[in-house]
């Protein structure tokens, strides 16, 4: 059997599969990364909290990356924005992760108008692709 017919033979046994959304949570380094297509991308990081992930065919928001998660969380109710996000079942729906990190950065005016047309694209992507993370290794401890 030549390489390329051993080729096609393990080819031929993996099930086409239509692309499904996904959502991680890293416990390890605390950080959420979605992605919603499986194109190859480009990351470009808006502010110390999110790197988008833009597809490099169709130049569309297919992804990000989320740092510090906790930290983050932890902060939100502290500071004149005041937001808090529940947590159920160990689920974060990161439309709201998206929303609040919007609403919070705007009252502590840490953000630029790209940074907010991105964060609501972000939130637009997730919502449409009704993703959350599985968050049951998140520490919220001070």
């Amino acid at each position: 059997m030549t390489n390329e017919e051993f080729q096609k033979l393990v080819i031929g046994q993996v099930p086409d599969q239509a692309f499904q959304p996904l959502s991680i949570y890293d416990p390890d380094e605390d950080t959420i990364e979605f992605l919603t297509s499986n194109e190859s991308y480009r990351a470009e990081r808006i502010d110390s909290l999110v790197t988008v992930y833009y597809g490099r065919e169709s130049k569309e928001i297919i992804g990000s990356l989320i740092r510090g998660v906790s930290k983050f969380l932890k902060s939100l109710g502290k500071g004149s924005a005041n937001v808090r996000l529940e947590i159920r079942d160990d689920k974060i729906k990161l439309v709201h992760l998206f929303k609040a990190a919007l609403a919070h950065r705007s009252k502590s005016k840490k953000v630029t108008p790209t940074a907010v047309f991105v964060y609501e694209k972000l939130g637009q992507v997730a919502q449409e692709n009704d993703l959350e993370a599985n968050v049951a290794g998140l520490v919220m401890s001070s």
